[in-house]
């Protein structure tokens, strides 16, 4: 029996939770997992976009500050496969399939076309004031094009539970409706959520 005052308990915390896109036609299974070292989430993703079926599963591991230290990507897109793994130390340096990729410096988010869990990410990470704007920028994957690319976004806390999300490269902007976890409860033509446990 371990009775060291000096061990620390775990706790672990787990949140299943459902999108359906509104766009692609798709639905998501996602599981998240938290405890006192960082989160791991892992969705799996199935829809119908731009022509072809997809099916995409995904991990991310995020440190305790809801900083991504890496992620992988296995989908099907039509008849071609697109895997892809990543790494970063934390303070937005990455690697690649195991090369170093210059290119993605300061990239301290990312972002997966399919799932609007990945805006969670700057959300949970900047913990934002009401009428805060944030400029970030996230290695954007395109999974579909089955591309990666560098795009910089905007995030406005506009309530407790709204956010001002604008791609700055296509002056799209949305309204999102989260949660008091930061998960996304609706965002508009885009991705509605289905359930929470």
């Amino acid at each position: 029996m371990n009775n060291c005052p000096c061990t620390e308990k775990i706790k672990t915390m787990q949140t299943h939770i459902g999108w359906k896109g509104l766009l692609y036609h798709s639905v998501e299974d996602c599981h998240i997992t938290s405890n006192n070292n960082g989160t791991g989430v892992n969705g799996v993703i199935k829809g119908f976009g731009e022509g072809k079926n997809f099916a995409v599963d995904y991990f991310i591991q995020l440190n305790q500050r809801w900083e991504t230290l890496s992620f992988e990507i296995k989908s099907r897109i039509g008849e071609k496969n697109f895997d892809l793994r990543a790494e970063s130390n934390g303070e937005g340096k990455w690697t690649i399939e195991s090369n170093e990729e210059p290119g993605y410096d300061h990239c301290f988010d990312i972002d997966i076309s399919l799932t609007p869990f990945t805006n969670t990410l700057p959300i949970k990470r900047l913990m934002p004031a009401i009428n805060e704007k944030h400029r970030i920028t996230v290695l954007y994957i395109d999974v579909l094009k089955q591309e990666t690319r560098r795009i910089d976004q905007l995030y406005t806390k506009l309530s407790d539970t709204t956010y001002k999300y604008e791609n700055t490269i296509n002056d799209f902007s949305a309204i999102l409706t989260v949660d008091d976890a930061g998960l996304v409860v609706h965002y508009p033509g885009i991705f509605t959520r289905t359930g929470l446990d």
